[in-house]
């Protein structure tokens, strides 16, 4: 069931009083069904709930607080539905992945071309953007209360 990423109706939403959310995309899979964490993720990140922290010891003055606009929320948002597709693709829970068994094999099917979906290998550059991505999701969901099941 392929993810894939929603432009919201922003008019629509600021109307309903949800103006704060507007600008953020959302994941849905071809059958419906709505991933939860991942989309909560999205929220988290783009209005600045959880912190994105630089280094395995940096204190709160060391994150990096930013909101993200518009491109970049839809940029996050391809990344994991990405990450997503590639976990159903590869029949991995991402719940259980694990970043030098699974995330490493990703990273060279990504640059060789085996697992990117053009069957072409990727650049450096957009391959780290989804291998970054992909440790930002996990991180967040191992600090968040039922994120993981």
């Amino acid at each position: 069931m392929p993810i894939r990423v929603i432009r919201p109706d922003s008019e629509s939403l600021e109307g309903a009083g949800y103006a704060s959310i507007a600008h953020i995309p959302f994941l849905f899979a071809d059958d419906g069904h709505y991933p939860p964490e991942p989309n909560r993720y999205l929220r988290a990140r783009a209005l600045c709930e959880w912190e994105l922290k630089v280094g395995t010891h940096a204190t709160p003055s060391q994150s990096k607080k930013r909101f993200l606009t518009e491109q970049s929320c839809w940029a996050m948002a391809r990344r994991v539905a990405t990450f997503l597709n590639w976990c159903e693709t590869d029949s991995r829970d991402w719940r259980s992945v694990d970043y030098a068994s699974d995330l490493i094999a990703w990273q060279r099917g990504l640059l060789s071309g085996a697992a990117s979906t053009s069957k072409r290998g990727l650049d450096a550059k957009t391959v780290n953007a989804l291998i970054d991505e992909a440790c930002y999701f996990l991180t967040w969901a191992s600090e968040i209360p039922d994120a993981t099941g």
